[in-house]
């Protein structure tokens, strides 16, 4: 375990990316000009929208309570259950961007596929902010939570102590000569 100022720093810093997630994710202008011509098309995809702020919301804010503790934690106090928990909740709001992404590529699809039966003014509203969005998650949410993942795993590895590593391949034929590499973490005292 690393010492409690540098595990503090590292909480610090991974809540100011959580707080930039929050913002960027929450005030996402190109969902909230998509949301209203869903809503008069009657496609479901407008509450599920909606939901994703919600689930995304609430994913930050455990987040960040959580790193609050962490950080915060008297000295040599065990924390290996709040690893594992903002491991699994970090890994969430992963989960939540890919799903966002797949949901806008299936509408860019959609209005792609069928543009001779749906309407054109569908088209003129939905095809550029969701373009936009689109590239705002690859330009901007995917490289800030790739960021933040990294600080997170800092500060699980600060948190944990491995035991024991293993690293398994198969080898293959593929470009890097392993086909198939898994790795294996054992934590303990």
């Amino acid at each position: 375990m690393t010492n409690p100022e540098d595990l503090q720093r590292d909480t610090e810093a991974a809540l100011g990316d959580v707080e930039r997630l929050r913002t960027e994710l929450l005030e996402f202008s190109e969902l909230v000009s998509i949301n209203p011509v869903l809503r008069d098309l009657r496609i479901s995809l407008a509450d599920d929208l909606e939901e994703f702020r919600d689930r995304v919301a609430q994913l930050l804010d455990r987040i960040s309570q959580l790193l609050k503790e962490i950080g915060y934690s008297a000295y040599g106090r065990s924390n290996e259950g709040s690893a594992f928990s903002l491991a699994t909740l970090a890994n969430e709001l992963n989960a939540q961007l890919e799903w966002l992404k797949g949901v806008l590529e299936h509408i860019e699809n959609m209005i792609q596929d069928d543009t001779q039966t749906t309407a054109q003014w569908f088209i003129n509203q939905v095809t550029n902010p969701v373009r936009a969005a689109l590239n705002k998650i690859k330009t901007i949410l995917t490289p800030l939570l790739k960021r933040f993942l990294s600080k997170i795993w800092q500060i699980i590895s600060n948190l944990l102590t491995p035991k024991e590593w293993k690293l398994q391949g198969k080898v293959g034929t593929g470009i890097l000569g392993l086909a198939d590499v898994g790795i294996e973490i054992t934590f303990g005292p």
